[in-house]
């Protein structure tokens, strides 16, 4: 059968209790024949206070009646001691008395050592559990009382008891004794009752701080006792530490976003994109506490990478700095070079710069880091690098300091060139439209004047035809300056097509030569082509490269002053592995400025002479060119030594052999007929009465309508043979005309031909999807209108046929 362990305690003390009385009970027997009979409680009373402050009252009153039973075990002899006389009822009450006297004074010791041991625990266990030692220093009996806990702190094994001061110090560190005592002297200098002092102490685990609480006890004011608690304070002390590094860290950081924040409030102030070069760079090395740096841009004139602003270099060091990025050297030439960030922690330990060394020095570098300028599509603009006096370990905080700064630069760049950009095609384009105002006043002019003339009663009739011829002249001038803008338009939208066939190269030639020949004669310039000896054919559209050389040629002589040369040369080369056809067109006029080379083919660029007057046209022409170039797969380049140097073209076209040509078949052709009855529709009166006019004179019958429900009616009455509609009309438009004609599904239904100004493929397209045989923009050559009314006859003859 178990016991638990209170039955255990219990039975444990009652086994000391009966053993104490039994113990007393011997000696009491034994010591009788010294003591005699007259003194039977003498053991027993000290067995009664022992059983009582170990035990309790209880265990103390059961070795007290054991007394008396001791005594009347022998009954003759306790009755002639209890008859006997009075005083042996007198020893019996005192024992009694004393006894229960020494029950009470033994149950207060025992309950003042329970309440004292468990003060001893508490204290024990609090000390246990929080690291805190405690120790006790008598200064009259010269021991030292050092708690395990401490012992344990210090690393130092000593008895949980006081042990002379000297012994027991000896087994501690001796420099934390040297501090322990150095507060001691440093309470007692001061007169001080109490004292607190931190202690840091390298302990074979490594640092470890201790906070020392000491406390004097004075007698008439002498300091007998030091008493005072360790802790160990190490953790608190990390995280401090932490919280004071965090802290500090947080500082840096608000302070580096108040540095950016200015920083991007400084770059939307308008200044030169230099000085902001300079704004930029000064953050940066101000964010890196360094003393030097440069930022390198690339420059607008030669495309290559210069040093635009500095910060603590010498024009002499800038210079070098200048010659070893050229290079590909050092920190910013490999930065260039690479693309990517370069980190040098020490000029004179990096292999990479091991050639450098004496000029680093010499610079005073001791470090570095280069950080490119990238753009999105990856274009190289430029590189910020930051430099140190003394070897340097680069931070994560400042390459990510670096690459904020310059994303911020590389923004504001493409926005200040983005912003250069469209401030230059708004001054190209208020350029073009005064030189497009300028370049239609100058025909309407001449056809006023020669209208006026036409029209005088005292005109001759040479005079009548030099006006015709005049008019003529102007408005096919007018008409070729609308065919360039669309030509424009089509290609910057990828809606012009070649017609590719295979075209004979002299014949492209001559008939550029031929184009450009008024303007070439009117400036009295010398023209010389020189052409290879054998024919040249390759495929590609005759008209639009004829239009090229043209453009070439024109342009030549607009740019070169009179009485120039120019020249035209052919040939038939190799490039690459491949045939191409090279055209060169040579000039000795004005020029290009080298700045300038890559312009000259934007959109509505003109090249100024050196009095600043710029040539007539709409600086379209060498866009236009390069477009038709591109869009055979051939390249266009401007060459030239600088102004007054002349300049030169160059034209590659592949030397691509033609596919064989169809032959279309028009539905109309083979046919001649005689005079029409033509209906003329168009919203502009002008228009439609001279057209009319027109037709009249070539034999034609002709009716007007001035919108598309008039053209409806007036073809209802009058059934014509041809109808030449206006898209653009009120009411009905020209396309919608055209269905309903073709919805009626007649049999000999009347060729329909649309003449307008909307001339983009799609709105050919459209024409010819609502019905019309043909599509004609305005202004119509008159020609080519009566050549093809001429194809067509009239219903009735096709019914005879």
């Amino acid at each position: 059968m178990l016991l638990s362990d209170a039955s255990r305690q219990l039975l444990l003390r009652l086994a000391f209790v009966v053993g104490l009385a039994l113990l007393a009970m011997l000696l009491q027997w034994l010591a009788q024949p010294l003591i005699g009979k007259g003194e039977p409680f003498l053991f027993f009373l000290p067995a009664v206070a022992l059983a009582a402050v170990w035990f309790g009252p209880i265990p103390g009153a059961v070795v007290l009646l054991a007394g008396l039973a001791s005594a009347g075990m022998d009954e003759a002899s306790f009755q002639a001691f209890w008859h006997q006389s009075n005083d042996g009822r007198v020893t019996i009450a005192a024992y009694l008395i004393y006894g229960v006297l020494l029950l009470a004074l033994g149950e207060r010791l025992r309950q003042g050592g329970l309440r004292t041991a468990q003060a001893q625990a508490r204290l024990r266990l609090l000390a246990e559990e929080t690291d805190v030692g405690l120790f006790e220093f008598d200064k009259v009996a010269g021991t030292l009382y050092v708690s395990p806990p401490l012992a344990r702190l210090c690393g130092v094994t000593a008895p949980d008891r006081a042990m002379p001061a000297l012994a027991l110090l000896s087994r501690f560190p001796p420099q934390l004794v040297a501090q322990a005592r150095l507060a001691q002297e440093h309470l007692l200098h001061r007169q001080g009752d109490r004292f607190e002092h931190e202690l840091a102490w390298p302990s074979p685990d490594g640092m470890k701080w201790l906070l020392l609480r000491v406390r004097l006890i004075r007698d008439d004011l002498q300091v007998t006792h030091v008493r005072g608690a360790v802790a160990d304070i190490t953790e608190r002390k990390r995280m401090e530490n932490q919280l004071k590094d965090t802290q500090e860290k947080l500082s840096v950081r608000v302070n580096d976003l108040h540095r950016l924040q200015e920083l991007s409030t400084r770059l939307l102030e308008p200044r030169p994109l230099v000085q902001q070069f300079q704004v930029v760079l000064d953050v940066v090395v101000a964010l890196h506490h360094a003393e030097h740096g440069l930022l390198a841009f690339v420059d607008e004139d030669d495309g290559q990478l210069k040093i635009k602003a500095s910060v603590g270099h010498d024009a002499q060091a800038l210079d070098q700095l200048q010659r070893l990025m050229d290079a590909g050297r050092g920190s910013c030439g490999l930065a260039r070079v690479q693309r990517s960030r370069v980190v040098v922690n020490d000029f004179q330990t990096d292999p990479r710069c091991q050639d450098l060394r004496a000029l680093a020095a010499s610079l005073g570098l001791g470090a570095a880091h280069t950080t490119p300028l990238l753009s999105d599509s990856g274009e190289l603009m430029g590189l910020i690098s930051v430099h140190f006096p003394e070897p340097h370990d680069i931070t994560l905080r400042e390459t990510d300091l670096t690459d904020l700064c310059t994303r911020k630069i590389i923004v504001h760049a493409e926005r200040a060139r983005a912003r250069a950009e469209l401030q230059a095609a708004d001054r190209r384009k208020d350029e073009f439209l005064a030189t497009l105002a300028h370049e239609l006043r100058n025909p309407l002019a001449p056809i006023r004047q020669a209208a006026l003339l036409s029209s005088a009663a005292q005109a001759t009739d040479a005079q009548k035809r030099w006006s015709h011829g005049v008019i003529e002249r102007q408005v096919q001038h007018m008409a070729l300056l609308l065919d360039d803008l669309l030509d424009i338009s089509r290609i910057t939208r990828g809606a012009l097509s070649l017609r590719l066939e295979e075209v004979q190269l002299h014949a492209v030639i001559e008939s550029a030569v031929e184009t450009a020949r008024p303007t070439i004669e009117g400036r009295q310039h010398q023209l010389q082509v020189e052409l290879p000896a054998q024919p040249l054919r390759f495929e590609g559209d005759a008209l639009r490269l004829a239009q090229v050389v043209a453009n070439l040629l024109t342009n030549a002589a607009k740019y070169t002053e009179p009485g120039g040369q120019l020249v035209i040369r052919a040939s038939r080369c190799v490039r690459d592995g491949a045939g191409e056809v090279l055209i060169e067109v040579c000039d000795n006029g004005i020029g290009i400025p080298r700045e300038s080379l890559g312009e000259v083919f934007n959109m509505f660029t003109q090249l100024r002479r050196v009095s600043g007057r710029v040539n007539e046209g709409l600086g379209i022409g060498l866009a236009l060119t390069r477009g038709l170039v591109e869009l055979h797969g051939g390249r266009i380049s401007a060459h030239s030594d600088g102004p007054g140097c002349g300049s030169r073209f160059e034209v590659r076209l592949p030397l691509r052999a033609a596919a064989a040509p169809s032959q279309p078949v028009s539905r109309l052709a083979g046919y001649r007929g005689g005079p029409l009855n033509i209906l003329v529709a168009d919203d502009n009166r002008d228009a439609a009465e001279s057209l009319a006019e027109l037709l009249r004179l070539h034999g034609h019958s002709v009716m007007l309508a001035f919108d598309g429900e008039q053209a409806l009616e007036v073809f209802d009455q009058t059934a014509p043979d041809a109808c030449l509609l206006d898209i653009g009309m009120p009411r009905l438009d020209g396309n919608e005309v055209a269905r309903r004609l073709r919805a009626r599904g007649d049999l000999h239904a009347p060729v329909l031909v649309a003449i307008t100004g909307w001339g983009q493929a799609s709105d050919r397209s459209e024409a010819m999807e609502a019905g019309f045989d043909h599509h004609l923009t305005k202004p119509v050559d008159p020609d080519k209108l009566l050549q093809l009314l001429a194809l067509h006859r009239p219903p009735a003859q096709a019914r005879a046929a």
